[in-house]
């Protein structure tokens, strides 16, 4: 079901890409382009990190296409959300929504898109979560093996000592 809806989504962004590159070729329109990119960006982000590759060479398609892109909000958010997702912090992720939300203000679908961006980020997040504290249970088990080991050696040890003196 997932990999329907993966594909339905990179799908969709692959549409808005090819409009917003023929929104370029009119001059009344070109202005629409960086609105279709960054919807194709969001969808490519939505669908997944398998997807991750491919934004990135449609984004420097995009910048190529349209060189004021590059240097746009809708660029530069898309790109930060990327850092973001890869780092699983999902807080930072929250508060870079909402400073750029205050600037240039996002669309129900948008906020749709980020809610399902946010949730593959909330999963990574726990994920990540959920490994610490299974490193961190392996350690703490390690550490009591090797503090048992020591406890056994010396206990050895000293019975070693205590028969050589029964001998003596």
């Amino acid at each position: 079901m997932t990999r329907l809806i993966n594909f339905l989504l990179q799908d969709a962004a692959a549409i808005y890409a090819n409009v917003g590159l023929r929104c370029l070729d009119n001059n009344l329109m070109k202005f629409n382009a960086r609105e279709h990119f960054f919807r194709s960006g969001l969808l490519l982000i939505a669908a997944g990190p398998i997807y991750f590759n491919r934004l990135k060479k449609k984004m420097m398609d995009f910048k190529t296409a349209d060189a004021s892109f590059a240097y746009s909000r809708e660029c530069l958010f898309i790109e930060n959300i990327l850092v973001l997702y890869n780092s699983s912090d999902i807080h930072a992720f929250a508060d870079h929504v909402y400073n750029y939300d205050n600037v240039s203000h996002l669309d129900s679908w948008c906020l749709e898109m980020l809610y399902e961006i946010r949730t593959l980020v909330q999963d990574q997040y726990e994920a990540a979560e959920i490994a610490a504290k299974e490193e961190q249970e392996r350690m703490r088990q390690e550490q009591e093996k090797i503090e048992e080991e020591k406890r056994e050696k010396k206990r050895r040890l000293k019975e070693q000592i205590m028969s050589g003196e029964k001998k003596g």
